[in-house]
């Protein structure tokens, strides 16, 4: 290995700085005060070698095996040795996928953010720079991971100054799974629809921000946890209310609502043993395009099988971002708004399995002739 891979992970600049106390409202004992962050570049192999590297016979084989990495990727995220701890342990690390559109170059930035929480600077600052270095170990051989080494180029990679200026009515858009609202049960306010995967929709969401007319960062946060018993139980029996709906209902629209429904939260229950928090945000100083929100939207929650009934997503614009809820974002920490799944747990809104996981952080996968109108930052620019 050459020198200055070896040092990759020692030049990494790490940023440390405090965050807010958590929201009371996730459920969760936390005491952490301090964060450290790391970002890394993403740029994908040129195709010719990422060729080169695949097992199977053609480019159909070398894609399930990029989604095979990936997937165990996002596994790895999950720190198993969370499971018998005390859930206050829960929490401590995230990542976030970040892209950034750059008019002027009309190029996108891609970068993986890696942050620790702790009580100690020394300690979380060595954490951050292991978690970095488990990433990189694990990240999927089709790309590039180059270290921010200074404080200058961290806040490029990171975001910084889109998410610290966004401050104008809807320069920060949520895009959650819709939700499907019922009234014949005291214990629930709605069900939450599912994140799916889809064969195009992913490169949907490349062009989407390379062709915004104003800069533009989409952030998918990825944070391990754990589930409560009590968000347990809601789960197993809205699978079951679900199921009962469907047998019970005789219209055929609604039916198929209610069977589709009823699928989701039976797999759900089962797909619970890796939890993670999900959000996805698109910011942008001046306002969030309405046709982009559409498009990362639809990418991320429409099936390719258009005759399924799914409820979709919906979006939640921020009309006057606080600094509390920017630095929610910079921590890579979940915002949690007033649109909550229901009075037993709002945390639920945002919680999801890892198939769900896998099927939104999804990277780039480019073929030989490239993505039409989209290009990536290069290494070392």
């Amino acid at each position: 290995m050459a020198e200055n891979e070896m040092n990759k992970a020692i030049d990494a600049w790490v940023e440390l700085y405090e965050t807010h106390p958590r929201d009371v409202s996730d459920g969760l004992c936390h005491t952490s005060v301090l964060c450290a962050q790391t970002a890394m570049l993403i740029t994908p192999r040129p195709f010719a070698e990422r060729n080169r590297m695949k097992w199977g016979w053609n480019m159909a084989a070398g894609h399930e095996e990029f989604l095979e990495r990936s997937r165990r990727l996002n596994e790895l995220l999950h720190m198993r040795q969370y499971r018998g701890r005390a859930l206050r342990n829960c929490g401590q690390r995230s990542v976030a996928l970040r892209c950034i559109s750059n008019p002027d170059t009309q190029d996108l930035s891609l970068a993986l953010i890696a942050a620790v929480r702790g009580k100690d600077p020394y300690s979380i600052r060595a954490a951050c720079l292991d978690f970095s270095q488990e990433l990189e170990a694990a990240f999927p051989q089709d790309y590039f991971l180059s270290p921010a080494i200074d404080h200058q180029e961290f806040q490029k990679l990171s975001g910084w100054e889109l998410i610290y200026h966004a401050e104008a009515p809807n320069s920060i858009v949520e895009i959650e799974r819709s939700q499907v609202f019922i009234v014949d049960t005291p214990a629930v306010s709605a069900l939450t629809g599912e994140w799916l995967p889809s064969k195009h929709g992913n490169e949907l969401i490349w062009r989407a921000l390379a062709t915004s007319p104003t800069q533009i960062m989409l952030t998918i946060l990825i944070q391990p946890t754990l589930l409560l018993d009590s968000e347990r139980s809601l789960i197993t029996e809205l699978a079951i209310l679900t199921r009962q709906r469907a047998t019970a209902c005789s219209l055929e629209g609604p039916r198929r609502e209610a069977e589709w429904m009823a699928g989701v939260y039976e797999r759900r229950s089962q797909q619970m043993q890796y939890p993670y928090l999900l959000q996805i945000h698109l910011v942008a100083v001046n306002g969030v395009p309405p046709f982009t929100v559409r498009l990362v939207g639809g990418a991320t929650t429409l099936p390719d099988d258009a005759s399924e009934a799914t409820p979709g997503f919906r979006s939640i614009a921020l009309k006057h971002p606080t600094a509390f809820q920017r630095h929610k974002l910079l921590a890579l920490e979940p915002i949690y708004s007033q649109f909550g799944f229901g009075i037993n747990s709002p945390r639920l809104r945002i919680v999801a399995s890892l198939e769900e996981v896998s099927a939104v952080l999804r990277l780039p996968y480019i073929s030989d002739f490239g993505l039409p109108g989209v290009s990536f930052t290069p290494e070392n620019t």
